[in-house]
């Protein structure tokens, strides 16, 4: 570790650097770094926050009196984009360029490590003493999992990154959500590359399925949701299917296929809305039903009712936040010998939860 400069525990500038590719991550951490804002803004302190370009129009109403620094992971990742370096280093200037007292990420996460490194902060602090120990002036020991009931959830991490900081100030007693405005009634309908207008949705008028998930291990069997898709259907209900990128089109294709004649019930709104129509979506529709993923977590963010499915990730360490959401797993199916990536009974845990099961768990609309 380096040394601190004099006089560098006085932060008028702080910096809580959090580019995470993950919406379910963020949406966890949200409510602590909320409460971390209001508490700056009532002790006059500047805070920057550097957070993924594509969750910019979901989360820039969600803060205020902040900066923010927009991290171009899409940009970086696109194919055949010579220059995109130059993207990456404007992020990185613009970063040096706040002057921070203290900069620190909240994750366990290398592009956040790698970005506190070079904020050229006065005190740049680690918040994992295995995997990210060079170049900081302290890491703090916050550990990610294995922590005992009740403070297993990652929300109880968070929250003990920002207190062994001393910035705890107000922070939530208990683990909440970030609060989202009202994307609907402030007429925000996200950017105008929309390929349509925000979904006229009545409340109460559907169910939502996203078959989708970063890994194939999260992933409930595409049939299952079919038969759920038809179950749905059968009772009167109307099914939309969410998602983005080609492998969650393929899914959504092969779902309305096995559906049949009954799809002319389903609507596939694939890569069709931006994160604020999608959050206004999961605010008027009866439930959702998914894998363990990014919009599960954003249906419980707005109140909405759902069911979850978890195969092997550990639901400790990552359950739902509110009690409107229910977890769906089936662990008693597992080798012992069994990893998420490694299983022995070709994913019994997630074969197992029969689309009758995650029925149950679903509102009844009234007649």
């Amino acid at each position: 570790m380096v040394p601190i400069e004099q006089n560098a525990d006085t932060c008028q500038r702080i910096a809580l650097i959090n580019p995470t590719k993950f919406l379910g991550n963020l949406l966890i951490a949200g409510g602590l770094i909320q409460a971390l804002a209001a508490d700056c803004r009532r002790r006059d302190v500047q805070l920057l926050l550097v957070l993924d370009q594509r969750y910019r129009p979901l989360l820039e109403r969600a803060f205020d009196a902040v900066e923010f620094v927009w991290y171009p992971r899409s940009e970086l990742l696109r194919p055949g984009q010579p220059n995109a370096w130059k993207a990456w280093w404007r992020c990185v200037r613009r970063i040096r360029a706040f002057r921070a007292d203290l900069a620190f990420p909240i994750e366990d996460d290398s592009v956040a490590h790698q970005l506190t490194r070079l904020s050229g902060a006065r005190r740049r602090v680690a918040s994992s003493a295995e995997r990210h120990p060079f170049g900081f002036h302290e890491v703090l020991p916050v550990p990610r999992s294995g922590r005992r009931p009740p403070e297993s959830h990652i929300w109880f991490s968070y929250r003990d990154v920002l207190e062994r900081l001393d910035l705890a100030g107000a922070l939530p007693v208990a683990p909440c959500y970030i609060r989202l405005p009202d994307f609907e009634s402030a007429g925000v309908n996200g950017p105008e590359s929309s390929t349509i207008p925000y979904p006229d949705v009545d409340r109460g008028s559907g169910i939502v399925l996203h078959a989708g998930a970063t890994k194939n291990y999260k992933k409930w069997p595409l049939a299952y949701f079919a038969e759920l898709a038809k179950m749905l259907l059968e009772r009167g209900d109307r099914v939309f299917l969410i998602g983005a990128g080609r492998s969650d089109a393929e899914v959504n294709r092969a779902i309305i296929e096995q559906v049949g004649e009954a799809a002319r019930g389903v609507v596939d709104l694939c890569d069709r809305l931006s994160l604020p129509q999608l959050t206004g979506l999961l605010r008027n529709v009866d439930a959702v039903v998914g894998n363990d993923s990014g919009p599960m977590h954003l249906a419980g963010a707005v109140g909405t009712p759902g069911v979850v499915i978890f195969g092997p990730t550990d639901t400790a360490l990552w359950h739902p936040l509110v009690e409107s959401v229910q977890m769906v797993e089936n662990r008693g199916a597992c080798d012992p010998r069994c990893r998420r990536r490694v299983c022995h009974r070709q994913y019994a845990c997630l074969q197992g939860i029969t689309p009758a099961d995650v029925l149950d768990r679903l509102p009844v609309r009234p007649i």
